[in-house]
């Protein structure tokens, strides 16, 4: 059996049984989390005691293989861990899920990483990861106790916004060593579905880069592999100030 064959052998045996399937008698801590574009949902239930380790977890819920497979695969590695080694399994796991190439936690055992890196060729389809990431952010909800329902709509938009600003950031001003985003010209970023919204300005009406400046934000966001179309507005209200910059733009040109 090849290694992608093991992977596939893992995902399918957790996501047809799922191990820690139902509802921990005496939960301290719990949230729920969805994924209204995949249909997946899940609660997450947490007895923590008063060390501060997990002494129970579990969770309810449906979706898809891959979704109802990481929450089983999460639940057991959880049992007997600090909320602090928690907390490390799972920003590595997100970390690997999105664009690390292995787990780096010392706190995992080799069988344990072999389990989680199954999940690791979601990465090469954006609307997967929501699916194999469900539990693990509900659960960070149910240790910060917030109480808080998580969607993957939203921090998948965030997300995405996130790579839009990025890119943006690459691109500088032609006569001046600061990207246009610590600039202060990209007044305001959305994200909706696969379309993303973008508001600008420039320094001046009269920018020699008036024409080539809008053109290069609106093809940096396309880069981003969420995005499929970008509408760019220009804006003159509220015309840009050097107040507008970042702090670290000031500090690049000595204001």
């Amino acid at each position: 059996m090849n290694l992608k064959e093991l992977y596939q052998e893992i995902i399918l045996e957790h996501g047809k049984n799922p191990r820690n399937l139902g509802k921990t008698d005496n939960f301290n801590k719990d949230a729920k989390g969805n994924n209204p574009l995949c249909g997946d949902n899940v609660h997450v239930y947490l007895k923590l005691n008063d060390q501060r380790k997990v002494e129970d977890i579990s969770f309810e819920g449906s979706g898809c293989a891959i979704s109802m497979a990481s929450a089983s695969i999460m639940t057991d590695l959880m049992k007997g861990k600090s909320d602090n080694e928690a907390k490390e399994i799972i920003e590595d796991f997100l970390g690997m899920i999105k664009e690390n190439p292995e787990l780096k936690s010392n706190i995992l055992k080799e069988d344990d990483k072999t389990k989680l890196m199954c999940l690791s060729g979601v990465k090469q389809y954006p609307m997967r990861v929501k699916c194999a990431t469900l539990s693990w952010h509900t659960l960070v909800s149910a240790m910060e106790n917030d109480g808080k329902e998580i969607s993957t709509e939203k921090w998948y938009f965030m997300e995405t916004k996130d790579k839009i600003i990025e890119e943006i950031k690459k691109i500088y001003d032609p006569e001046l060593p600061v990207n246009i985003y610590d600039l202060g010209l990209i007044y305001d970023v959305q994200v909706n579905q696969k379309k993303a919204k973008i508001k600008m300005t420039l320094t001046t009406p009269n920018c020699p880069v008036a024409e080539s400046l809008p053109k290069e934000v609106k093809e940096g966001a396309m880069q981003v592999e969420e995005i499929e179309d970008v509408d760019l507005e220009l804006v003159w209200d509220p015309p840009w100030t050097k107040d507008m910059m970042s702090d670290a733009a000031k500090l690049e040109l000595n204001l």
